[in-house]
């Protein structure tokens, strides 16, 4: 009987794709801004991106192509820190503020994405023709975000983006953010793209080989297509070119687990763990505020439950369900634990982690 309520506790939880993205959540954002804020140097090993923006200051083109490459791989915390201090350099700098609009539509902070996006607008006189297309596009991006059950948001959103490629075919860019719109979700952010966005991604790549972001993108879109030994491959580049960025192990751990190299999965998902731990310390930021670190440790865990060694498993599922579910995809996923204890026929302890999760939905 306890195994049949927890069951449907557990089935009162929507998934991510039956919620809208900000359902049960604050637009005061996860993160203080007072981490978002703080000065960042110039870093190695975090894959290289460049995309040329209107300033005078080299540096400030520096830290904006450094928060364009954290942004790519979901490190959205120190993307906005990069843009901050490419504002630091250069206030007038508009694609910064445009970049800051990105990374907090990747927090799920819609509100203050708009404060960066008028932001950016004050500045518009100063900005080039190429750079106002984008500035259309990610209003596009964020009018949706704010309303995506809006299918006239979604609509222009595109729209936009189809006009810029009219006018520059061989942009690059408008190609990967043609394919992250195509997955139709704001906040996915390349996680769930398919065949179409793919075919924009390898576009991109024809036109600006070794593109982290399109590699990076490539890989979820071969692994949602179950086309394994392309994602293994994609994945094994993305980590090769970023590789003291966490996602980019933890995606390569994604494609071992799917071709049955457990043991090689636990092992990229344990260097993403300690890339992120000593994140954690260097900087003082608490793993809270960290999106990926709860995603990591349940694959983490479900990986050793997999071989059998249920004591690992099971305090990492317990770390990932105390972690606060502050997205729609974190919540969902803390249904592991309870899961997992049921597995172990500890149905008093399921029930109550169930009733937990069920509160906080």
């Amino acid at each position: 009987m306890i195994a049949l309520i927890v069951f449907n506790l557990l089935a009162g939880v929507a998934s991510p794709a039956q919620q809208s993205p900000h359902e049960g959540h604050s637009n005061a954002g996860p993160v203080p801004l007072e981490i978002l804020q703080r000065p960042v140097t110039l870093r190695t090993g975090i894959g290289e991106l460049h995309e040329k923006v209107s300033t005078h200051s080299p540096e400030a083109q520096s830290f904006y192509d450094q928060g364009l490459a954290y942004v790519h791989s979901y490190v959205w915390i120190e993307a906005a820190r990069s843009f901050h201090q490419a504002l630091r350099l250069d206030p007038n700098l508009a694609m910064a503020y445009l970049g800051l609009t990105d990374a907090f539509i990747g927090l799920q902070d819609v509100a203050t994405a708009r404060a960066t996006l008028e932001s950016a607008k004050a500045l518009e006189k100063g900005m080039s023709e190429r750079e106002r297309v984008w500035l259309s596009i990610r209003e596009g991006e964020l009018q949706f975000a704010e309303d995506t059950a809006s299918p006239d948001g979604y609509t222009a959103y595109r729209k936009a983006i189809n006009e810029a490629l009219k006018a520059n075919p061989n942009d690059p860019w408008l190609w990967i953010q043609r394919g992250l719109a195509d997955e139709g979700n704001p906040f996915s952010h390349g996680q769930t793209g398919g065949p179409d966005a793919l075919a924009f991604y390898r576009t991109a790549l024809a036109l600006a080989p070794g593109n982290l972001a399109a590699h990076h993108y490539c890989a979820h879109a071969y692994e949602n297509m179950g086309r394994s030994k392309d994602a293994l491959e994609e994945s094994a580049l993305y980590a090769r070119m970023a590789p003291v960025i966490p996602h980019a192990h933890h995606m390569h751990g994604h494609a071992l687990m799917r071709t049955g190299r457990t043991e090689e999965a636990i092992a990229e998902f344990l260097r993403t763990k300690e890339l992120e731990e000593n994140y954690y310390r260097s900087e003082k930021i608490p793993a809270r505020y960290d999106w990926h670190h709860a995603h990591n440790l349940t694959l983490l865990a479900m990986s050793y439950q997999s071989l059998g060694q249920m004591k690992s498993s099971e305090a990492l599922f317990h770390e990932a369900f105390s972690s606060p579910g502050y997205t729609d995809f974190l919540e969902y996923n803390r249904k592991c634990w309870p899961e997992f204890l049921l597995s172990r026929q500890r149905y008093q302890e399921a029930l109550l982690a169930a009733r937990e999760l069920a509160q906080s939905a």
